[in-house]
């Protein structure tokens, strides 16, 4: 089987968007929880016509399978070449397309993040990004478990709920490696008070890896400004680019150097 990663829909629009992927990718499974699998069928029989494609695939709730099911699993013959699943790439461009990652891609770039990041077993992540997402799921599930060290994940929406939340989790779980978009460390800024600041500590904080979208130089001096008390390192800062198309990495620095941020201009 080949997995095809997509945003669990929580309106109409994201449920015919969610049937335009599954035609493209000719997807025959549908899997997610019996809690959201049960949310999409109300939501269907609301609107009938709203995506009638979903109804022919096959539902498959992944907490409601009977444990002893795992003494049936076969391993499969996999090779570098074998697909492992279609990510799809922002539609910051254009429209959405999925990009065929082979189990050769997966491992290249997972010992290119590891060395770049500077990762060892000690090491120790929080993330909150959304594991449909590329830098979720490559850089936050499959990079822990190709590295052997431990990860905390969180929810996207609990960022969105109390930003706070996203560096307690770094403070109380002793993170290492943590970070995502300019938009997060921006709100951080916004929201965090100072009785809140006082109770953190940033100081394992080595790697905090800011991209997928434009970072700006004023939103880490901002951040270094208003969390340095709890011993947050400008260094720690780790800008960098990627995109579905290369797997997930595509342009870093020396994590030893200052933090630059690097400016690509394409011509049409």
């Amino acid at each position: 089987m080949v997995a095809v990663t997509d945003n669990p829909p929580r309106n109409a629009a994201g449920i015919a968007k969610l049937q335009v992927r599954a035609i493209a990718s000719e997807a025959t499974v549908l899997i997610s929880t019996e809690a959201f699998l049960s949310h999409l069928k109300i939501q269907l029989q609301k609107e009938a016509d709203l995506a009638p494609h979903l109804y022919q695939l096959t539902w498959l709730a992944t907490d409601t399978l009977p444990p002893d099911q795992a003494t049936a699993w076969i391993e499969p013959e996999l090779e570098p070449e074998t697909l492992a699943f279609l990510q799809y790439t922002s539609g910051s461009t254009g429209d959405p397309k999925g990009v065929m990652v082979t189990h050769g891609n997966m491992l290249h770039n997972s010992q290119v993040i590891y060395e770049s990041f500077g990762h060892s077993q000690e090491s120790q992540g929080v993330i909150w990004l959304p594991l449909f997402h590329d830098m979720g799921l490559v850089g936050g599930v499959l990079q822990p478990l190709y590295g052997g060290f431990p990860v905390t994940l969180m929810s996207p929406i609990a960022l969105i709920q109390k930003p706070i939340y996203w560096l307690e989790a770094v403070s109380r779980y002793g993170a290492t490696t943590s970070g995502g978009p300019n938009f997060a460390y921006d709100l951080l800024c916004q929201k965090a008070t100072p009785q809140q600041i006082a109770n953190l500590d940033l100081s394992r904080w080595q790697v905090a890896f800011t991209g997928a979208e434009p970072i700006k130089a004023e939103t880490l001096d901002r951040f270094v400004e208003r969390f340095g008390s709890c011993g947050f390192r400008r260094e720690a800062f780790y800008p960098c680019y990627g995109m579905a198309e290369t797997t997930l990495l595509s342009l870093v620095g020396l994590k030893l150097s200052l933090p630059w941020c690097v400016i690509l201009t394409v011509q049409p």
